[in-house]
C-alpha cells in the first residue's frame, strides 16, 4: 500500500478511483486498473496533503521493480 508510486514508470497503469477511505492521518485509495473487468483492487495509503494534490477520478500509478514479490 506504500509502495505505489504516481505517475509514469516501470509496472504503469492507469487506475480508476473506486473509493477513498479517510483515516486520521492518512488517505487509503482503493484503485482499479481501468483494463480489468474483475478482481481485487488495489489500496493506495498516502499522506491527506500528497491524495489532495493528486485526487482525481482516474490517475496512473507504478510499481517500483524493488517493492514486487515475485512468485511462483
Amino acid at each position: 500500500m506504500h509502495d505505489i508510486r504516481s505517475g509514469p514508470g516501470p509496472n504503469r497503469f492507469l487506475c480508476a478511483v473506486t473509493e477513498e477511505i479517510e483515516n486520521p492521518f492518512s488517505v487509503t485509495v482503493m484503485l482499479r486498473p481501468l483494463d480489468a473487468a474483475d478482481g481485487v483492487p488495489l489500496g493506495w495509503e498516502m499522506g491527506k496533503a500528497e491524495w489532495a494534490d493528486l485526487r482525481r477520478e482516474t490517475v496512473e500509478i507504478h510499481l517500483p521493480p524493488e517493492s514486487l514479490l515475485l512468485l511462483k
